[in-house]
């Protein structure tokens, strides 16, 4: 996966010799007025034009961080609850519900396009999860069959390519929040997902042949989806302290780039 630049690595663009009103250090919320663009924060040293980049997450309004928070600490939620689904079967099919829901939170769209990151990821965190969710429940309801369990592997496998652009998608907003470093973990999180969607389609397949490779199929299943629950959880909960951060920096209006 390409590597997503942090926005101080970005060509920034040129906002006057002076910060605009209301404008913060990203490192320590200093008020940044009547500084000069191109001098350090008085407070912590951080360069004045890194805070002004208008490629920080935070210029997109408090509405916007509020969903990729609610986002984020759902995906968490749900992160958890796979992992205790391990001693507690009947969590899975509400890890399922809570995940559909952190999916869509956590692939709330940017109002500012321009600064969109993974729009392909974005939709199929947005579109897939819900569609697999369906197959899913119509294939164990009302009594499991062969039939049934072949369409309950097909959504389990398109929820979880839907989950892992859900993930993927999150880490790209990661990467534009102030004091956030929890892009890789995004990254390997949605990583092990796919791979795990992969594999329970082909253990779609191998049902109907071998149960024995089956079975085995799970196994390998079980610790990669563990894995990615337990990233999950580590990096929404870094991701949403540091969104509570960016709300303090955040405008109530997304802010346009200027030109």
């Amino acid at each position: 996966m390409a590597r997503e630049h942090r926005p101080q690595e970005r060509a920034r663009v040129a906002m006057g010799d002076r910060p605009p009103a209301n404008s913060r250090c990203v490192r320590c919320v200093y008020d940044l007025a009547g500084c000069e663009a191109g001098a350090a924060c008085p407070e912590c040293g951080h360069p004045v034009a890194d805070s002004l980049s208008p490629h920080w997450a935070h210029r997109s309004g408090r509405r916007y961080l509020s969903t990729v928070e609610g986002g984020a600490l759902l995906l968490a939620g749900w992160g958890l609850m796979v992992l205790a689904a391990a001693l507690l079967v009947p969590l899975i099919l509400l890890s399922v519900g809570i995940g559909t829901v952190a999916c869509l939170a956590a692939t709330a769209r940017d109002p500012r396009p321009e600064f969109a990151a993974h729009e392909r990821w974005r939709v199929a965190g947005r579109v897939l999860p819900a569609h697999g969710a369906v197959l899913l429940i119509l294939g164990v309801f009302p009594a499991p069959d062969r039939a049934g369990m072949a369409l309950a592997t097909a959504g389990g496998s398109l929820w979880l390519f839907g989950m892992g652009g859900a993930l993927r998608s999150l880490g790209g907003v990661a990467s534009r929040l102030p004091r956030c470093e929890t892009t890789v973990l995004w990254e390997i999180a949605a990583v092990l997902c796919v791979l795990s969607a992969l594999l329970v389609a082909v253990l779609g397949s191998l049902t109907m042949i071998d149960d024995d490779v089956a079975v085995a199929l799970v196994c390998v299943v079980a610790p990669l989806l563990g894995l990615s629950a337990l990233a999950t959880v580590v990096a929404g909960v870094l991701t949403a302290r540091a969104v509570h951060h960016a709300q303090r920096l955040a405008p109530d209006a997304p802010a346009r780039l200027h030109t």
